[in-house]
């Protein structure tokens, strides 16, 4: 009976992969794919800091280098404009210099539009989305 129990327990034990957690109070992603994946659904939810904690440059997060309320109005302005149902890469990175471009398709409701997403790697190789030009899909109103 103890030999079954623990040949139970032992097949019941699994280990988990998981990639190396983030420094604390670390910006950014791990990838360049992860940031435009953290990035977007960002937007999606509304939620300003984790839109911030990704969206930056070569240099790191934009809201480390502008103030807070024009920050703010910008991150509003991109949940707008990039608000979506449905986000979708539909190309392999394409990578120049120190930039990663993805060609992706966000959907609202009936209407998709596409565009390039760049990527950048900023400080402790931390990956930022860069631009994220998308025509706006209508109904935005901007606050």
């Amino acid at each position: 009976v103890l030999l079954t129990a623990v040949l139970t327990a032992c097949t019941a034990v699994r280990v988990v992969q998981q990639e190396p957690a983030a420094p604390t109070g670390a910006t950014g992603a791990a990838t360049s794919r992860a940031a435009v994946d953290l990035f977007f659904a960002a937007i999606k939810s509304g939620d300003i800091q984790a839109t911030s904690a990704v969206w930056g440059s070569k240099d790191g997060t934009a809201r480390d280098r502008m103030p807070r309320d024009e920050m703010e109005t910008r991150i509003l302005t991109m949940q707008c404009f990039l608000g979506h149902d449905a986000m979708r890469v539909l190309s392999q990175p394409r990578s120049k210099s120190d930039s990663t471009f993805y060609k992706v398709e966000l959907t609202k409701g009936t209407r998709a539009q596409q565009s390039d997403v760049v990527t950048v790697t900023g400080p402790r190789a931390r990956w930022y989305v860069a631009s994220a030009s998308f025509p706006p899909i209508p109904g935005c109103a901007l606050p």
